[in-house]
């Protein structure tokens, strides 16, 4: 299962590479996948939702897990791959597409050491309504007619003692 939740790649019979892998996991790299994977003293752990679309992956595509469990960690050819598939490439394709329409092609792995909300719990924060906060959200830009303005005579004056109220 290790091999599967990182990259693995496959060379169709026209020379091009695809991942065929979850990357959820990039080891060598650093990397993690925001409520995924992470990675501590003992090793990777994966996330209930990884484990949901790995299990969905090996149920689709069980011919994957079967192949992998005897390959070696190297490129393969889909015709090694998919020996029984009529087209070994069209496979290729159909396991892309697969997580293409899972959203696994658009996860972005992070360094190990980011802590951050990930794409699905951001969404859910956003969605949440601050009307009736007692706090103001700060403009992401200074208003520019603050900054523009030049001092007067009486900002340059300042505060008298007696302008106080004391």
């Amino acid at each position: 299962m290790s091999r599967i939740m990182s990259t693995v790649l496959i060379e169709t019979s026209d020379g091009r590479k695809y991942n065929i892998g979850l990357s959820l996991k990039f080891d060598a790299k650093g990397l993690k996948v925001l409520g995924y994977s992470r990675k501590n003293d003992r090793g990777w752990e994966f996330s209930q939702a990884a484990y949901e679309l790995c299990a969905q992956y090996k149920n689709e595509f069980p011919d994957v897990f079967e192949k992998l469990d005897g390959h070696d960690r190297g490129i393969a050819r889909s015709k090694d791959m998919f020996p029984n598939a009529p087209n070994p490439d069209t496979r290729v394709k159909q396991v892309r597409e697969w997580l293409k329409d899972r959203g696994v092609l658009d996860l972005e792995p992070v360094s190990l050491f980011a802590e951050q909300l990930d794409k699905v719990r951001l969404p859910r924060l956003i969605g949440i309504d601050f009307s009736n906060a007692d706090w103001v959200p700060i403009s992401p830009r200074p208003p520019s007619k603050l900054w523009k303005r030049r001092p007067t005579s009486s900002t340059r004056r300042g505060i008298s003692p007696r302008s106080r109220g004391s």
